[in-house]
């Protein structure tokens, strides 16, 4: 039914914009058979800002977008690439991510402005505020071909995703040494600090010597030295007598 009946509006990309001459059908549908321009082509720039959401994510993960459809009951973006099952699903909320994007300005617009008098901004109001929370909520049925069929696994890929990389981390988490005993943690903290302490001198039997022992330590030797010294030359003295 779709493969027909479409006239170029433009490009996206290089990729053609088409209409199909269902769309005035489909507007008229949604507007409850009113006549009402300004809401048909605010469903128009609605189903259109859904398959653009689509289009963004298809090439940002690299794929080829061949065309852009818009028709009376919903559209199409027809895209070419090898896509895994992860890239399938966020492509997926594109679509709605989009019109939740518009449907985020339009009452940003209406809070700041008030509600529309004028009857264009009415009917604008009203397709891109309550037609765009009924299209997001058919949109989000878990049932092919909507776009929901794919949507909700996307929860399930990234706990997968999630789990796979604490696995990762676990397995490059370097390995902790066995405990050592009381002794050779003790050896070691005074190897550790020994080395680290730069004003350090060797260890001692209760730890390390500073600078000003082992000065003391030398003078109080060179003094039992000279004693003995002197007490060697005495006893020769008597000796000789």
């Amino acid at each position: 039914m779709f493969d027909r009946g479409y006239l170029n509006l433009g490009r996206w990309r290089g990729a053609p914009i088409r209409v199909h001459w269902s769309m005035p059908l489909g507007a008229v549908l949604f507007s409850g058979m009113r006549l009402a321009p300004a809401f048909w082509v605010g469903f128009f720039l609605l189903v259109l800002a859904h398959e653009v959401g689509h289009a963004v994510l298809i090439s940002r993960f690299g794929h080829r977008v061949r065309s852009i459809d818009v028709t009376g009951f919903g559209g199409l973006c027809r895209w070419s690439g090898i896509a895994s099952d992860y890239q399938r699903a966020v492509i997926a909320w594109g679509g709605v991510l989009a019109q939740g994007l518009l449907l985020v300005a339009t009452l940003s617009v209406l809070l700041m402005v008030g509600a529309p008098t004028h009857r264009v901004g009415a009917e604008l109001a009203l397709v891109f505020v309550r037609t765009n929370l009924i299209v997001i909520g058919l949109n989000l049925l878990p049932f092919p071909p909507l776009d929901g069929a794919h949507a909700w696994t996307l929860f399930s890929h990234l706990w997968a995703r999630w789990q796979g990389r604490q696995l990762l981390q676990r397995l490059r988490r370097p390995r902790h040494r066995p405990l050592a005993t009381g002794r050779a943690r003790a050896g070691r903290k005074r190897a550790d600090r020994a080395t680290t302490d730069p004003a350090a001198g060797p260890p001692g039997k209760n730890g390390a010597c500073h600078p000003e022992s082992q000065a003391e330590i030398a003078d109080f030797l060179r003094q039992i030295g000279e004693e003995a010294g002197r007490a060697r030359k005495a006893d020769r003295s008597e000796r000789d007598r």
